[in-house]
């Protein structure tokens, strides 16, 4: 027996830029989930695999806080049978870029 699962990246918001000099987020990095089965030495045995958001620090994308006319909208997802057993994994590293401050990295 098996359910039909949908997994989708909707948005990314910068709330609050705290006291950084450059209001924005600049933000670069990964959002992916894949459907798969966790083995006995808890490794991820990825069945089906699918990038939700993928930015190189080259091309980062600026966010301004509380503004929802500067959203990142992804809508991209992930949609697949998951049997009894299996796993969802949602993973990611987003890493802030400011060229004004190296302690931002």
């Amino acid at each position: 027996m098996f359910k039909r699962v949908l997994v989708r990246a909707v948005r990314l918001i910068c709330e609050h830029e705290g006291d950084d000099p450059c209001n924005n987020l600049e933000v670069f990095g990964s959002l992916a989930t894949a459907v798969g089965t966790v083995q006995s030495n808890r490794k991820f045995d990825k069945r089906q695999s699918q990038f939700l958001w993928q930015r190189d620090k080259a091309h980062y994308v600026s966010i301004a806080p509380a503004r929802m006319d500067h959203v990142i909208d992804t809508d991209n997802s992930l949609q697949f049978d998951m049997s009894e057993g299996e796993s969802i994994l949602i993973e990611g590293i987003l890493e802030e870029y400011d060229d004004t401050s190296a302690n931002d990295h």
